[in-house]
């Protein structure tokens, strides 16, 4: 392939890069299009949805939801990261509970839903125990609220954990001892520092809460989320579906642009010259802490692993169950492990153009611009990914099919390409980032010996580039591999009729309100993404002792 190039190919090389990178980002940002060009050939659906009163209440209680999550997982993580960083604890135990206390990042939303749910709601585990007005489905803006929560601190605890380490203490110091409180000088001389950091935390935690589709549709919660999927289940909702996700990427857009100077100012914030703090004796604060660390443990690692294994246990056949969820289980793997492949990629022209060579000005300013561009897929939430893609098809489909005759095994809605597209769209940003850390560290001096000794574009980019890029491709796979696995709204969506994925399954089960094979599924993809987590971490060992 011509694309497989470094920055120091002929100019025809670099530009063919540049224009399958751009076809990439054309690939992302096409969802956003289509429904904007439906919105604008078609205005009155727009103006109609936004005059009904059930619209602005959708909107409300999502703007709210993702406000408050972002405040509770700012308060949250802020805390956990001071604990992990200040505290006492040994370097062994510190780095046990940071794997911990990020262990609810791995985990999706609708199965700490579906934890809740076993545990605590009608004809749960302690359902004999747990009051009945405080049941998930009874209080389900609180349920939501604090599940997304539990599944989103992470966000604020990395960020400003990251920024505690860069930290010098030399100005709390003197501050104490010119008689200010510990309390006083966090609050006068760090916190304004931490406060980007803990910003951007937040607010990665509410686009979450904004886009998230499973855990509020299982208690019950009508945001825009739950609207645009009842809408589009509905003979006659599409349009309005289409109209409301446009609501809903107007909403993610300003949170996104929100983002932009709390992530500039997290560089400016840190010292230049860390110097580790002295630990401190947090006393009956340390009390608090530790509870603050295992109350979100609970609620979304420890509830849904013994709601999935006391179902299970409760069967009459737990063998014969998880047996059955054997297949999606397969399925499951077979489209993450597709995605994993595919996605990368697909990443693999836009990691080049960041290759730091001489000669590629052009190229590196193209990256610039288009790399942005790739995290659309991030801030676009899954279900208005599939919608827009499901109504791309069946356009598609309409036209070859009024042209050239379509058989039906053969339409493009609902196939399995779709579903791959969508995953492509979605997840890039996690195979790019990597793949990117990666290519601005390519040695340079080798190309240009490589350049000198005639080398031609793809051997060198064969033996030299890709090599060094390796690691960051083997992070991005995994990644996208994880997060493809736990994919909920777009694979219900797009997924080919009668192919049922162990997110497809559980969420039917819910439904259905069968616990016992909700379990199954929870527990064969619980697996999928320790296995995912622990492939990560042997990456990043791996990477580290090549370093040194």
């Amino acid at each position: 392939m011509i694309v497989l190039m470094d920055l120091d190919s002929p100019r025809l090389a670099r530009q063919v890069t540049v224009l399958l990178a751009a076809l990439i980002v054309l690939l992302v940002v096409s969802p956003v299009l289509h429904l904007l060009f439906g919105v604008v050939h078609a205005p009155a659906d727009l103006a109609g949805i936004v005059q009904t009163i059930e619209t602005w209440r959708m909107v409300g209680r999502s703007v709210a939801l993702a406000l408050l999550v972002a405040f509770g997982a700012m308060a949250l993580g802020t805390a956990l990261a001071w604990l992990l960083v200040r505290s006492r604890v040994s370097g062994f135990m510190r780095g046990l509970l940071l794997i911990l206390l990020v262990a609810p990042l791995a985990m999706p939303s609708y199965v700490v839903a579906f934890g809740l749910m076993a545990v605590t709601g009608h004809e749960g585990l302690l359902s004999g125990l747990w009051p009945a007005a405080l049941r998930p489905t009874q209080l389900p803006a609180v349920s939501s609220w604090v599940i997304l929560v539990s599944c989103t601190y992470p966000y604020t605890l990395l960020s400003v954990r990251a920024a505690l380490m860069k930290e010098c203490t030399t100005l709390e110091e003197a501050a104490i001892g010119l008689g200010a409180s510990r309390r006083g000088a966090f609050r006068a001389i760090l916190m304004p520092r931490l406060l980007p950091s803990m910003v951007w935390g937040g607010m990665l935690a509410g686009l979450y809460a904004l886009a998230d589709f499973g855990a509020v549709s299982l208690v019950g919660f009508e945001t825009m989320t739950w609207g645009i999927y009842h809408r589009y289940n509905t003979a006659f909702g599409l349009a309005d579906a289409r109209a409301l996700c446009v609501l809903l990427i107007a909403l993610s857009a300003l949170m996104i642009l929100g983002l932009i100077p709390f992530r500039a100012a997290q560089s400016r914030t840190t010292s230049a010259v860390p110097i580790p703090p002295a630990p401190i004796r947090f006393g009956r604060w340390g009390v608090l802490l530790v509870g603050l660390a295992i109350l979100p443990l609970a609620i979304a690692v420890v509830f849904p692993l013994v709601a999935a294994i006391g179902w299970l246990a409760r069967s009459d056949m737990p063998g014969a169950v998880l047996h059955a969820a054997g297949p999606a289980a397969w399925t499951t793997f077979l489209l993450a492990a597709s995605a994993a492949i595919v996605v990368p990629v697909l990443a693999l022209p836009l990691a080049t153009l960041h290759v730091g060579t001489a000669g590629g000005g052009s190229a590196r300013r193209w990256a610039r611009v288009l790399t942005p561009l790739t995290l659309l897929g991030f801030a676009l939430p899954g279900l208005v990914v599939a919608i827009a893609l499901a109504g791309l098809a069946l356009r598609v489909d309409h036209v070859i099919e009024w042209t050239f005759g379509l058989p039906v095994d053969a339409r493009l809605y609902q196939s399995h390409l779709v579903l791959l597209i969508a995953y492509a769209i979605l997840f890039l940003p996690e195979a790019a980032g990597p793949l990117r850390a990666t290519a601005q560290r390519v040695h340079a001096e080798q190309i240009d010996a490589a350049v000198q000794f005639g080398g031609s574009p793809l051997a060198r980019w064969w033996r030299i580039v890709l090599p060094q890029l390796a690691p960051g491709l083997a992070a991005g796979s995994v990644l996208v591999f994880i997060t493809t696995a736990k994919e909920l709204p777009a694979t219900l969506l797009l997924s080919p009729l009668n192919v049922q994925t162990l997110a497809t399954r559980l969420w039917s089960a819910m439904e259905e309100v069968y616990f016992a094979i909700a379990a199954a599924a929870a527990i064969w993809l619980l697996g999928l993404v320790v296995i995912g987590v622990a492939i990560i971490l042997i990456i990043e060992r791996l990477s580290d002792a090549n370093d040194r």
